[in-house]
């Protein structure tokens, strides 16, 4: 059970910058260890040996217990176990949230037209490679100056041309903030994909300012 329990904190605490061992002293400078860890703001102390963490076994009851506490430690963030699969256990993906920056710097989209167009100017609409493997949900923050009288759209799509996400309509002039929300990914989307941003307006000589995109994922 000890080692189960070092190990959830070793391959758990050290990916998340609050969860961490504080410490490893000896108090007589022998093999006796007192460690000191810090996992989501509980600090509390362990007092083994490296042979103790050896003689135990780390067999499939172990493993099974290891299994546990980590799928405990995710029920405490709120994910239920119906909306589990595809998850990491032990990783990055498991208790950190990735982004990416699928826009920022402003583009001019001037006439932008009632079709979906690459909101990026370059080649391919400067599509972004994102690695998706052990996540399940994304959320995009995205910001634009809705200049002119129609009503906007924008999305992120894969080269294959599967939409990830439609924006809502987006209508009244100004500056717009536009939050998703956490989203499950939609079934088919391969888990390594080059995505871009495209958008259109009902109103073809509208001239959107794009400012930034961020893509989050977990």
């Amino acid at each position: 059970m000890i080692r189960a329990v070092v190990m959830f904190i070793t391959m758990v605490g050290l990916l998340v910058a609050q969860n961490v061992i504080v410490s490893s002293t000896s108090p007589n400078n022998c093999s006796h260890r007192v460690l000191t860890l810090d996992l989501d703001s509980d600090v509390f102390s362990l007092s083994l040996t490296d042979e103790e963490l050896d003689a135990e076994p780390f067999a499939l009851p172990e493993r099974q217990q290891l299994s546990r506490l980590l799928l405990r430690r995710m029920r405490s963030q709120g994910l239920s176990l119906a909306g589990i699969g595809g998850r990491v256990l032990l990783g990055v993906e498991a208790t950190t949230i990735k982004q990416f920056l699928i826009l920022s710097k402003d583009i001019t989209k001037t006439n932008i037209g009632t079709s979906y167009v690459n909101v990026a100017l370059g080649l391919n609409g400067e599509r972004l490679w994102v690695d998706l493997t052990g996540f399940t949900q994304f959320r995009v923050l995205t910001h634009f100056n809705l200049v002119g009288a129609g009503t906007h759209n924008f999305r992120l799509v894969t080269d294959g041309a599967t939409v990830v996400y439609t924006s809502p309509d987006q209508t009244g002039a100004g500056e717009k903030e536009i939050d998703s929300g956490w989203i499950n990914l939609p079934g088919g989307v391969p888990a390594s994909v080059f995505l871009r941003l495209e958008a259109k307006s009902t109103t073809a000589q509208d001239d959107p300012v794009y400012r930034r995109c961020i893509l989050a994922l977990r």
